[in-house]
Formats: C-alpha cells, sequence, structure tokens
C-alpha cells in the first residue's frame, strides 16, 4: 500500500507536487462549496514524481454536481463523462466517477458520478499505479495504490483486476514500455493481459483507438518495446494486422533504429504498417498513406547513387514522383529515411554512399526552389506535353551542371 497523504518537503514555487496543487484561489474554483475537494491527479503527478516536465494537468473534483461547475463558468466536454475544461486554462476538471463493465471493448461501461463518490473510489478505477495518485490543495500526495513505490522499482503494475475489462489498457501499458525503456511490466498485470488476449477482449478494439495507441507510442524513445511487448502476447496480426511470417524481433530492432536517427513518428508508421492488412490498415491517416506509397522509391538507393552519371536524368524523376516539388517540406525526413534504409542495407560505414545521398538530397532541394515559370511561359503557345518535356529538361541541365561543379566521382 502507498502512501496516503504524503507532504513532499520544500515550498509551494520549489517543490514539484506543491506546484501541482490546485488553486482555490482561481476565481473560476473559489465559488466552489468548501466541503468540494479538488486534487491534480493522473499523469502530472506520475510526471512531476519522475522529474519530467508534464504537459497538461488534469483534476478531479469530488462532493460536486455538474451544476456546481457549470455556476462557475465551466465548459462540459464529451458525452459520456462529467468532465468539464476550465474557461481560461482549458484544463480538464472530472467529477469523480466509477465503473461498471456493462458489454464489450473499451466503451462497455456504465459511469456513476455523485457528490458520494470518494477519491480512493475514483483512483480505483484507474489503469496502472503510477497513475492512480493525487495531490491536493495543499500539495499532499495521495497515493492508495503504491504508486510511488512502483516509479522508484521502475514497475508498471495494474490497479485492480478491472484492467482487464478495458482493451485500450492494454494498448497504453504496451506504450509506456516505449516510453520508458528501463520499466517492466509485474508478473501479475502481465497474466491479466495474457487473460485479454485468451478471452477475446482485444477483439472489441477499434482501429481509430488503436491508431492513437501506437500513433502515441511510435513518439517515444524505443516504441519497438511497444511492438516487442504485443508480439509476445501474440497480437501483432489481431491488433496491428501484421502477418506471423513479419512478427519478429527484427521490428522492434528496426523502430528503435529509426527513433535513434530523429524519423517522424509518421515515417515509423509506414515502415511498420505497409505489409499490415485488416481495419486499421484500412483506416490509416493520409499523412501515413503518403509515406507508405514513397517507399517503393527508396528500394533500389544503392543503385541510384553508385551511379552519378544518371542522376542528370533520374534525379529530377525521382524529385517528381515523391511530389517535393509541391511537398518540400518532406525532405528533411526523406534525408533522414534515405540514412536509414542504407543502413539497413548494410550500408552503414560506406562514407561515400553517405556522401552521395548528402548530395542527391541538397540536389531535390535546390530543384525544389528552382523557379520554371520562365520555361513554362517560354513555351506558352505550344501544348502540355511540350511544357513538360522543356521543364523536365531544364531541370537535368541544371543536375548536370550542378554535379560538375561538385567533387563527386563516378
Amino acid at each position: 500500500m502507498g502512501s496516503e497523504g504524503h507532504k513532499s518537503p520544500g515550498h509551494r514555487g520549489q517543490d514539484p507536487l506543491a506546484r501541482l496543487a490546485p488553486d482555490r484561489s482561481d476565481p473560476c474554483l473559489a465559488g466552489l462549496n468548501a466541503s468540494i475537494a479538488v486534487y491534480c491527479v493522473g499523469g502530472a503527478v506520475r510526471d512531476a514524481l519522475m522529474g519530467e516536465q508534464g504537459v497538461d494537468r488534469d483534476y478531479l473534483v469530488v462532493g460536486a454536481r455538474p451544476e456546481d461547475l457549470l455556476r462557475l463558468g465551466f465548459k462540459p466536454v464529451g458525452k459520456d463523462f462529467p468532465v468539464f475544461l476550465h474557461p481560461d486554462s482549458k484544463n480538464e476538471y472530472a467529477l469523480a466517477r466509477t465503473e461498471r463493465k456493462t458489454g464489450a471493448g473499451y466503451r462497455g461501461f456504465e459511469v456513476h458520478a455523485d457528490p458520494s463518490v470518494r477519491l480512493e473510489d475514483d483512483l480505483c478505477r484507474r489503469d496502472l499505479s503510477i497513475n492512480a495518485m493525487a495531490v491536493d490543495e495543499q500539495g499532499r500526495l495521495h497515493d492508495p495504490h503504491g504508486g510511488l513505490e512502483d516509479l522508484q522499482r521502475k514497475r508498471l503494475r495494474h490497479v485492480s483486476p478491472a484492467f482487464r475489462e478495458d482493451p485500450v489498457r492494454l494498448l497504453r501499458l504496451a506504450r509506456f514500455l516505449s516510453r520508458w525503456p528501463e520499466f517492466q511490466v509485474s508478473t501479475d498485470t502481465l497474466a491479466l493481459c495474457e487473460a485479454m488476449r485468451d478471452d477475446g477482449e482485444v477483439q472489441a478494439l477499434v482501429a481509430e483507438r488503436v491508431w492513437q495507441e501506437l500513433y502515441k507510442g511510435l513518439h517515444e524513445k524505443t516504441p519497438g518495446r511497444m511492438i516487442g511487448f504485443l508480439r509476445k502476447l501474440g497480437l501483432l496480426e489481431p491488433v496491428l494486422g501484421l502477418a506471423e511470417p513479419q512478427a519478429d524481433s527484427g521490428l522492434e530492432t528496426r523502430l528503435n533504429h529509426a527513433s535513434t536517427l530523429g524519423l517522424p513518428a509518421e515515417v515509423k508508421a509506414a515502415l511498420l504498417l505497409a505489409g499490415a492488412k485488416g481495419a486499421l490498415r484500412d483506416r490509416l491517416p493520409k499523412k501515413v498513406e503518403e509515406w507508405i506509397a514513397l517507399m517503393p522509391g527508396f528500394s533500389a538507393l544503392e543503385r541510384l547513387l553508385e551511379a552519378p552519371t544518371t542522376w542528370p536524368e533520374k534525379l529530377p524523376a525521382w524529385a517528381s514522383r515523391a511530389d517535393v516539388f509541391r511537398r518540400p517540406e518532406r525532405l528533411g525526413a526523406m534525408g533522414l529515411l534515405g540514412q536509414f534504409l542504407l543502413a539497413e542495407q548494410g550500408q552503414e560505414t560506406n562514407g561515400k554512399l553517405h556522401e552521395r545521398w548528402g548530395l542527391w538530397m541538397q540536389l531535390c532541394d535546390e530543384l525544389s526552389h528552382l523557379s520554371v515559370s520562365a520555361v513554362a511561359q517560354s513555351q506558352s503557345a505550344k501544348d502540355p506535353s511540350t511544357i513538360r518535356e522543356a521543364i523536365e529538361g531544364y531541370r537535368q541541365s541544371f543536375v548536370h551542371k550542378r554535379l560538375a561543379e561538385s567533387t563527386i566521382n563516378d
């Protein structure tokens, strides 16, 4: 059992927990009845204890009714839960609630919220102990489920057996493994995940919710850990649509390497899901589909780079197929993707190829800024195909000239 009412040392301006304490002098909170308590809860508390800079703050209001917050200008959001936005900060303030499982999936819950629900009741419905802590108005930590100890032991542990009732929690758990490479899942929590797999609860996951968690995980330090966790549970096919031959540990190494190079999450998603099938693959965002469509153009980089004499013809055509002239903002990520794929092809230490790839991308960048309006205008009386040929010839001449000025050798 964790600490209850623990007060961290230090003053309000210095103590990370005290800085999270809800401020009842806020005009939007000052009007609450004295019997109503407000707490900072969840990820903000966890991150403060870990020394991380949290972005969002979520607050819990105990002993209140919806009309208490509406009267003070809070704006209701969502239909399923009693959550309100602060009119100025836009932080979320939720009424304390309990949940009862009524159906399959993450939507199959009946929510109960009224002034009788205690802080302990609300924290008990949270997923992991490290997310089930609260800071009160005096800056004291409330930790009924041992979250602080689990942080210190770098352990991810469920709060209650109700963890298995919501399959999204399994994905959140996997995502946290990507965020904190040194953390491990407790034995009991792993057993609950296996039970969720065996009883078919994961089949209730919808593609949009899977994507939300996957996308967040792909932003983290070691996204391969998320994939590895799902692989060990045998869930890559039912959750991500990846066939068994693809479901090996090489995926994890690949994604972690991609993160080390700084590839954007959309590109990592394309690397992961290009060969996937099923609901998730069919509902990927357009930005990921665009990167999947670009992948074939990177399949023969070594052959392209080994023959600079062909660049005047091939480089402008490659840039055009990659939509570089309309989407030059992609160039940075494309350069990183090329580095990544060259390394995968065993060319990580081939200085010549990497130097040539750098020049290739530099020329693509220069072409994207090269004005072709004068060329097009000079062909204005001719048919569109003639104009296109003139522009292509102009770009090819530009590449030829730049190569002659470079120190590159065939």
